[in-house]
């Protein structure tokens, strides 16, 4: 008897581990979705500088990113005050903007003001029993964003953005009473990969005299 308790107890620790390890590959390899509106023209070389909000009181560029579910109130919508993650993003920002001919200077030198952020959405979704233990799943999806301006003017000349999907943040089970148990999951922002996606966006044209 105590043989086929220790038996069970590791055919369902065997699979505890593989929901999870699966749960994590997926998050980890999710697809990102990056989109992007340009309302001006770009050109280079040239020089920015970051600015912690828009110059202008136009729609933010998180607002461009967000999913079909956020703008239609299914799902719930939070911006980061996170210093870590926000700095990670200028960072690579600054290397896809220098590939491009475009270099961070000080303020009274820019040509562009660049304006960054990073939110969560918080989202529900079904699932089928025949393939999980769970009916439900609360995930996160986070966003990225950076909004370009002109410098002079303070018009928006562009705004890209890239979400993907963050982690699990509770799984439910039942079938009458959904009960969500938390996951402990941490989040994979995965910067790098949406700033590329983001840039891969964005158009400059190549000039051969400077700005000023």
């Amino acid at each position: 008897m105590r043989s086929t308790c220790d038996s069970f107890r590791t055919r369902a620790r065997c699979l505890f581990l593989a929901l999870a390890s699966a749960v994590l590959a997926a998050c980890a390899s999710s697809p990102i979705d990056s989109k992007a509106e340009a309302f001006g023209e770009l050109s280079a070389p040239a020089t920015f500088v970051w600015f912690a909000e828009a110059p202008d009181a136009g729609p933010a560029a998180d607002e461009l990113g967000q999913t079909d579910e956020a703008k239609e109130g299914d799902a719930s919508t939070l911006r980061l005050d996170d210093p870590g993650l926000l700095e990670e993003l200028r960072l690579r920002a600054e290397e896809e903007l220098a590939a491009r001919g475009i270099v961070v200077t000080r303020a009274s030198d820019a040509n562009y003001i660049a304006v960054p952020r990073v939110w969560v959405e918080l989202r529900t979704e079904r699932r089928d029993p025949i393939y999980s233990a769970a009916i439900a799943a609360r995930y996160e999806v986070g966003g990225v964003a950076v909004e370009l301006f002109d410098a002079k003017s303070g018009k928006r000349l562009w705004s890209g953005a890239s979400t993907a999907r963050l982690r699990d943040v509770s799984l439910g089970y039942g079938v009458d009473v959904v009960r969500y148990a938390p996951t402990n999951e941490e989040r994979s922002w995965r910067v790098q990969a949406k700033v590329r996606e983001l840039f891969a966006r964005l158009p400059i044209e190549r000039v051969s005299v400077e700005r000023r």
